[in-house]
């Protein structure tokens, strides 16, 4: 079961970097822009995945990072 409203509803979703997480900084989601945390770091323009929800704050890791562990499997 996943919510289905709400920031919790965004956990799995992309988003797009728009100032640089180093580790804070700020993502676009469905055209909103949220605060968010990047222990790896991501760049402006970067494609970043949404993996939990503090408060009001996104915790995101690079979408690329994720594609090649799961290859290396």
């Amino acid at each position: 079961w996943r919510p289905r409203t709400g920031a919790e509803a965004m956990v799995g979703m992309e988003a797009e970097v728009a100032s640089a997480c180093r580790p804070r900084g700020q993502v676009r989601v469905h055209g909103e822009l949220w605060e968010a945390v990047c222990a790896e770091g991501a760049d402006a323009g970067e494609i970043v995945r949404v993996t939990s929800v503090d408060g009001l704050q996104l915790v995101v890791e690079r979408a690329e990072s994720r594609l090649g562990e799961e290859t290396a499997l």
